[in-house]
């Protein structure tokens, strides 16, 4: 079962097997996701299931669009399925938000979900204003040079490889506003590779001068992204930052503290490994909202982001 139940503000309705909706029943946010073979009394490739699906709504009235699983088997190819979807877009007139994976651990560890080149649908969706993608293995944005309208880019990733940061760079996305990334773990798909992303919050000013939401979310290089967020002009062009889900320090905040902050106001730094209460009353002086809610602890094997298997 899909895990989001609330889309761009809407409620979700599900479809995972034949006659389940009505054209004058169109809903206005939809996820379609195959489901266990015992689930339904239908068994249908992610395909079919989408020619049903086709059959039974007017897309015209789909504002909100969630691709669920397409298949259980984790070495499966989405080539397939972003050309299946991209060959509809047409259908889709007013589509707002897209979310391509939303796949629950239950289905599928996010470290098995093979991506791809998901720019095929920015590219079919020119009239986008979120995207937003589960899953890092083989991700690339490699075929979009362009999307004016988007102002939201979400990728939710156990292991993120930092080409996928150069593509994000690559990318002419004037309106982007909001823009969240999970850097997650080495053991399962994160290269390590901490140039790459002091470089990448380097070029953020002059690439996206519109945006104002920065969330590094799930890093095992929490403590580095602080340093380089703090040397980085950006600091001083965004109001929230979240640096939840890893593994940020005292030492990490700290490095943070010496920032030009006057713009922030929200600090997410919650589910990490702070310890000093201190430091912490002493950003809460510098930024109106900070949030420092779980914060774990430090086990015989180290530090550990929310989400890497």
């Amino acid at each position: 079962m899909p895990s989001i139940h609330t889309f761009m503000g809407s409620q979700v309705s599900y479809f995972f097997e034949p006659d389940t909706f009505a054209p004058e029943n169109t809903p206005s946010t939809l996820c379609i996701y195959l489901p266990f073979k015992d689930e339904s009394s239908h068994d249908l490739s992610f395909e079919e299931l989408w020619q049903a699906l086709l059959q039974e709504i007017d897309p015209h009235k789909v504002r909100h669009l969630i691709i669920g699983i397409w298949d259980y088997d984790e070495e499966v190819d989405t080539t397939d399925i972003i050309d299946l979807i991209a060959s509809d877009a047409h259908l889709f007139s007013h589509l707002e938000g897209l979310f391509f994976g939303d796949i629950d651990p239950d289905e599928l560890n996010i470290s098995w979900i093979v991506q791809g080149d998901v720019g095929t649908l920015l590219n079919a969706f020119p009239s986008l204003t979120y995207f937003g993608v589960r899953g890092g293995q083989d991700l690339s944005f490699a075929s979009c040079s362009s999307h004016t309208h988007l102002n939201t880019l979400i990728i939710e990733s156990g292991g993120l490889e930092a080409s996928v940061l150069q593509d994000i760079t690559s990318m002419d996305l004037s309106n982007l506003s909001y823009l969240e990334l999970w850097s997650g773990d080495s053991e399962f798909g994160f290269d390590g590779d901490t140039q790459a992303y002091n470089d990448f919050i380097t070029r953020l000013p002059e690439r996206f001068p519109s945006l104002k939401e920065l969330a590094l979310k799930n890093s095992e290089i929490a403590d580095e992204l602080a340093r380089f967020l703090a040397q980085s002009q950006l600091i001083t062009q965004l109001d929230t930052l979240d640096l939840s889900m890893g593994t940020l320090s005292d030492a990490g905040l700290h490095i943070l503290m010496e920032a030009d902050l006057q713009s922030l106001k929200t600090l997410d730094i919650s589910r990490n490994y702070i310890e000093n209460a201190d430091l912490v009353s002493s950003m809460k002086d510098r930024i109106p909202r900070v949030i420092f809610d779980h914060q774990k602890r430090e086990d015989a094997y180290g530090t550990h982001v929310d989400v890497g298997e």
